[in-house]
């Protein structure tokens, strides 16, 4: 098995900054020539944080924006 750290989403295994345990084959020949993933070591940790730093940052960002077009639009007409 390996030890992975995900650097995005990857549907069934988790979200960016997860560290997952998946087969050598799955890692070796799917998640890492594809840059899904890097390899978990003890160094990894910064790079975790520095990934969910930035996943916080951009949801953070995206809500703002998201709240700003809600309150500029119009207000929808009835009949």
């Amino acid at each position: 098995m390996a030890k992975l750290i995900l650097t995005h989403e990857v549907t069934g295994l988790g979200a960016a900054g997860d560290v997952i345990e998946v087969k050598d084959g799955y890692a070796r020949n799917f998640l890492l020539p594809r840059g899904f993933a890097l390899t978990w070591t003890k160094g990894g940790e910064k790079q975790v944080e520095s990934i969910k730093t930035a996943r916080a940052a951009r949801e953070h960002a995206s809500s703002k924006m998201l709240r700003s077009r809600l309150l500029r639009s119009p207000p929808s007409r009835s009949r």
